[in-house]
């Protein structure tokens, strides 16, 4: 069975911050784009994405892992939709993935209860998260659920990948950090 990783998009997401794990899911998997609703949307960097499916008909069961990208907040914030398919899929023990602003939406829809996780806005909008514990690291595993600061993208996929098995062995994924995050030749 093909690895399958969904990735959520939304006016204002920001792209950059998942595009490094959505490129390790597609050497040995496939990446799908949930949209809240099916029209373009405008990434935070102005590229225009189009969802392959309606989040609605999101099947928690068909995927591995499902991907909250940062972004302004407000715009998805409380969306019932998304609340709804976060607590199938944290039902189901599937992997869930949310960065910089992102965590906020896991929060809410109850998913980080009794769970830890840090995320770039807390500090700024503490108030918003009603469930979780926050923890002050780039990178936050616990559970089925990894959440990070935007700087921390390269470690976010980089969790991601080891999580989802994608490196072949210790040097493949040893070279990837080389690559990644040292920037280093291969």
């Amino acid at each position: 069975m093909t690895l399958r990783v969904g990735v959520l998009i939304y006016d204002g997401c920001v792209q950059f911050e998942v595009v490094l794990a959505a490129f390790f899911v597609q050497q040995k998997g496939k990446v799908e784009t949930y949209g809240i609703e099916m029209r373009d949307h405008r990434s935070a960097e102005g590229f225009r994405l189009q969802p392959d499916h309606p989040l609605s008909e999101l099947d928690p069961d068909a995927l591995d892992a499902f991907i909250v990208p940062g972004g302004q907040p407000d715009a998805i914030l409380d969306n019932a939709v998304l609340a709804e398919k976060l607590r199938e899929l944290n039902a189901r023990g599937k992997l869930i993935a949310a960065i910089c602003g992102a965590p906020v939406h896991l929060s809410r829809a109850g998913v980080l209860e009794g769970r830890s996780f840090t995320s770039s806005i807390y500090h700024e909008r503490p108030g918003d998260f009603v469930s979780g514990t926050y923890v002050d690291r780039d990178v936050v595993e616990d559970g089925n659920i990894v959440t990070a600061w935007p700087n921390a993208f390269v470690d976010f996929a980089i969790v991601l990948a080891d999580r989802l098995g994608l490196f072949q062995d210790r040097e493949d994924r040893e070279e990837t950090v080389r690559v990644f995050r040292e920037f280093k030749r291969g």
